[in-house]
């Protein structure tokens, strides 16, 4: 308690000297003379040690005066705070004990916390079910599923759109109107991504561009965003109709003599976090070839499949790039081609074996979250929180301890750690796995962890 009284008084007179200082223009140190009259101490200023009055030539910057008072400020709350700290429950009868700003509790820590994406007992979806849409919403999107729609453990997991900047492919007559659903599913996709409604998609090196297609991921499995570096989907080639200016594009199947399919990852490469953790998530990444075993498979400049936007949880295909690698064929004319469903085929389709191919492909994604965290450091010492004003503790009016042991041997048991804020209000609490036991004989310190996003 001396050392602490001491400690308490020594920072007083350092404030005390701060303030002297600041009152009389900062004097030189060796002008200042200090004084101890029967242990009170003063400052005052030797005149004759004060350097000459300079002739100002160049205007004071006020702004670097008021940097240097602010930083004064700041050391002087710096100052009163560890004083505070310092000064005790007097009868050392803790309900509520204040935390230091200055030693009880770290600055806020910015991580990335990453899951399994797919709710399906699985980081991989290795089985792609249709779910049931009216006709009208059929032709704008379709919903995948991991099981058959409205059985035990089906859950939604993404849709699959096909957009075209003027609508073809696609045709749905209401009310004698046609809608041209690609056309309404292409601006909309394009106001998402990039903030306009006119124009073509932007595609990398600017290729392409008229028409796409789409996943887009259930925002309740995506948390903040797609992990970059952590998704790798399988697309495999189609046997469609050789003419799809005329055939609507339903005569079309997962090719069955093909030996091969098409893994596509993001060119992020961050696999680990490394990026993501100091550079933070960019608003998209082309989706390139390549696996995550063994990273991208093409040169920096080459064209891209695509284009993956993390905190949209949106996978944009280019039509072009299937129509050339996987036999999309894609409807362009004026008729409802039914070119969503050749995605659902040709992702379906790479998850099992065929004549030609042994292997079988999937869809792999993981999510992740930002987490702003902060700790605080509640520290019990031996002489705290060793009495209780639980009503079962005490009695009486005024409070009296029930159990007169517990006087001189005062036992508790700490079952819970609550955070409050400066009006006594409770904003946090923490409970303890098991009670712990609290004496004269024991000093807790709790890490308490909060996270504020």
């Amino acid at each position: 308690m001396i050392d602490q009284l001491s400690n308490i008084k020594l920072l007083e007179l350092l404030q005390r000297y701060l303030d002297f200082q600041k009152s009389n223009g900062y004097p030189p140190s060796d002008a200042i003379i200090i004084t101890n009259n029967t242990g009170i101490i003063e400052f005052s200023i030797d005149k004759t040690k004060l350097p000459p009055t300079p002739v100002v030539t160049t205007p004071i910057d006020d702004t670097f005066e008021a940097e240097i008072q602010e930083e004064l400020d700041t050391f002087d709350e710096f100052i009163e705070q560890i004083i505070d700290d310092l000064t005790e429950d007097q009868d050392d009868i803790y309900t509520l004990k204040k935390l230091s700003r200055v030693s009880d509790y770290s600055v806020p820590i910015l991580d990335y916390k990453t899951e399994g994406l797919f709710n399906c007992g699985d980081e991989k979806l290795t089985s792609f079910f249709t779910g049931s849409l009216t006709e009208k919403n059929s032709k704008y999107y379709l919903s995948v599923y991991n099981k058959k729609f409205n059985t035990p453990e089906s859950y939604h997991q993404f849709d699959v759109s096909y957009c075209h900047i003027s609508g073809s492919g696609s045709r749905y007559i209401e009310n004698e109107q046609d809608l041209s659903p690609a056309k309404t599913m292409f601006r909309k996709y394009l106001v998402e991504c990039f903030g306009r409604n006119t124009g073509k998609f932007t595609f990398k090196n600017n290729k392409n561009g008229d028409y796409f297609y789409v996943i887009q991921i259930d925002k309740d499995l995506f948390k903040d965003r797609l992990d970059p570096g952590n998704f790798e989907l399988c697309v495999s080639p189609l046997s469609s109709s050789a003419n799809q200016l005329y055939n609507t594009g339903s005569g079309f199947t997962s090719n069955q003599s093909s030996s091969i399919f098409y893994t596509l990852i993001d060119d992020s490469s961050d696999t680990s976090e490394a990026v993501t953790n100091t550079e933070g998530i960019q608003d998209y990444y082309y989706v390139t070839s390549g696996s995550l075993r063994n990273g991208v498979y093409t040169n920096l400049e080459d064209d891209a499949w695509g284009v993956v936007f993390p905190k949209m949880g949106l996978i944009i295909l280019d039509g072009v790039v299937l129509d050339q690698s996987c036999s999309f064929n894609t409807v362009t004319a004026s008729i409802d081609g039914d070119n969503i469903r050749k995605l659902f085929v040709s992702i379906s389709g790479s998850s099992s074996p065929n004549s030609a191919r042994t292997q079988s492909g999937s869809f792999f994604a993981r999510s992740t979250e930002e987490h702003l965290s902060e700790t605080y450091f509640c520290r019990a010492n031996y002489y705290e929180f060793n009495f209780s004003n639980n009503t079962t503790y005490t009695t009486g009016t005024f409070g009296e301890i029930k159990n007169l042991m517990f006087k001189r041997e005062p036992n508790t048991y700490i079952t819970s750690i609550g955070l409050y804020n400066k009006k006594k209000e409770l904003v946090a609490i923490g409970k303890l796995p098991k009670p712990v036991l609290k004496n004269e004989g024991t000093e807790y310190i709790f890490q308490v962890r909060l996270r504020l996003n």
